[in-house]
């Protein structure tokens, strides 16, 4: 196999073939840069996401917490007026 031979034409060539990846690599580092900062964006959606739902989880629970209480309230509520009624005899 015989070497191609080196001129000003292939040289230029080469070069510019090298500015051409230059340039793709680039903008491909930029581009990776950029994926990344819209990754650290979507860990934080996620995240946030995650603390929403852990939220929604927990308000049927406060709202059974809160009838109880209503329920305590009223057994007690009906057990002064029962006593009270006792006294006032």
């Amino acid at each position: 196999m015989a070497a191609t031979p080196v001129t000003a034409e292939t040289l230029k060539d080469h070069e510019e073939r090298l500015r051409i990846i230059e340039k793709a690599s680039i903008e491909r580092e930029q581009q990776v840069k950029e994926l990344y900062t819209l990754m650290g964006k979507i860990e934080q959606m996620v995240a946030d996401i995650r603390e929403d739902i852990e939220a929604l989880k927990m308000r049927p629970a406060n709202r059974w917490e809160q009838l109880i209480g209503y329920l305590i309230a009223a057994i007690v509520g009906a057990a002064v007026a029962f006593i009270a009624q006792g006294f006032a005899k």
